[in-house]
């Protein structure tokens, strides 16, 4: 069955989807390489029983979306004690570098394990985190390349962060969604490559400050406002590095100026942003640049009735964050949920504030002593009341903690 033609939520950009390449930009705007490949698009599908490999997959997924959304094209996605199994075939364009090449996922719901041409090229477990594979002595450079997926989604019956998502909705509780949620993609890269970057701007001092991680080898890099270079530098063998930024342009919801930035190591050239701006309390106000910001925002929850956790297209993250912006809005606060990197960066460029809640998780809890007795009463449990809180286990809270680690490290620029 078709659900896109049962749904009678559809939004505008999911009415008019490409289904050959859905969100076909490149999905991580502050670090972005010339030479990707996207992955979106129709793969193989199927769900077996836990521990049971299918010998193909006779359905059919539309990715990033997952199953249980209507755009997916999907039946369902895997319930308790099943795996769901993703498969298409790539071959690499011919201006790869074909030194290394990375497989890169914006996202995957909760637990999977990656193979390609049937060998295992990892397991990652967490849904609301970017992650990498270093693919390069799996593949063939000249050939066609099998690549297949299995994933597992526990919802609210394992320790992981879940969010509003739950397998019975209503109430608070929405529609639990699993699977591959966010662009897939391939890239190619030099034997050396720029492995990570931490953008550090000092409002006060005027300064760019730069940490990178690029194995001992200096960083040339490059600052420019409107296209024109503004500034060079370079990191030395520390990975750090600086330069002065004098009379620079602030950002602000009103005036959302972001400078650009080019990174080389060899011949890895990195592209990526920045905006020079401070944000800090004090006496109980907050403050942006140093003066204080009335903040009016919105609870967003990033759920659409098409694509559930996953944006029907790029243009629709747009309008919703233009949308809060023309009704006076400056601020937008993701409820439990990590949203595409790309609906971070139409933030910074188009004025709006964020912030960022955690996932929730965990194992279940009482709504009596989490929300109504504290509402009711003002009753204040203990930090350490791990039970109650739905984390009595060590692996829960340690799980929480890694998740959370993983995701300010993708979301801290």
């Amino acid at each position: 069955m078709d659900l896109t033609r049962e749904h009678s939520l559809l939004t505008e950009w999911g009415e008019n989807l490409n289904r050959d390449c859905p969100l076909p930009e490149y999905p991580r705007p502050q670090f972005v390489r010339p030479r990707w490949l996207c992955l979106n698009g129709r793969w193989n599908y199927e769900i077996r029983p836990d521990g049971e490999t299918p010998r193909e997959l006779s359905g059919s997924i539309l990715v990033p979306f997952s199953p249980e959304a209507p755009l997916s094209g999907a039946a369902r996605g895997p319930r308790e004690g099943e795996t769901a199994w993703y498969g298409r075939d790539f071959t690499l364009p011919e201006d790869f570098l074909r030194d290394r090449l990375l497989l890169n996922f914006g996202a995957v719901d909760q637990w999977c394990e990656v193979f390609v041409n049937g060998r295992s090229a990892g397991v990652h477990e967490g849904g609301y985190e970017p992650f990498t594979m270093d693919i390069t002595a799996l593949t063939d450079p000249a050939g066609v390349n099998r690549l297949v997926v299995a994933v597992r989604d526990a919802t609210e019956t394992g320790a992981d962060m879940y969010g509003k998502q739950s397998r019975s909705p209503g109430g608070i509780w929405y529609t639990a969604q699993s699977g591959i949620w966010q662009t897939v993609w391939l890239e190619s890269v030099p034997e050396d490559y720029l492995k990570g970057l931490r953008i550090l701007p000092d409002y006060d001092a005027g300064v760019l400050r730069l940490e990178v991680d690029a194995d001992g080898d200096e960083v040339a890099f490059a600052v420019l406002a409107d296209k024109k270079v503004v500034a060079r530098g370079h990191c030395g063998p520390d990975g750090r590095g600086e330069v002065p930024l004098p009379d620079f342009r602030p950002w602000s919801p009103e005036d959302p100026f972001l400078y650009d930035l080019l990174l080389l190591r060899g011949r890895d050239l990195v592209k990526s942003y920045f905006a020079m701006r401070k944000i800090s309390a004090e006496n109980g106000q907050l403050l942006l640049n140093g003066r204080p910001v009335f903040l009016s925002g919105l609870l967003d929850q990033g759920y659409w009735p098409d694509g559930l956790y996953t944006p029907p297209a790029d243009a629709a993250m747009v309008y919703d964050i233009e949308s809060a912006k023309n009704m006076g809005f400056n601020l937008l606060r993701k409820h439990v949920k990590v949203e595409p990197l790309r609906w971070y960066y139409h933030c910074d460029r188009l004025g709006m504030l964020v912030w960022q809640d955690f996932p929730n998780g965990g194992e279940p809890y009482l709504p009596l002593w989490t929300s109504w007795l504290p509402l009711a009463f003002g009753l204040q449990l203990s930090d350490k009341s791990y039970g109650r809180f739905g984390r009595k286990y060590g692996r829960g809270r340690s799980r929480f903690e890694r998740e959370a680690e993983e995701i300010v490290r993708s979301l801290e620029n």
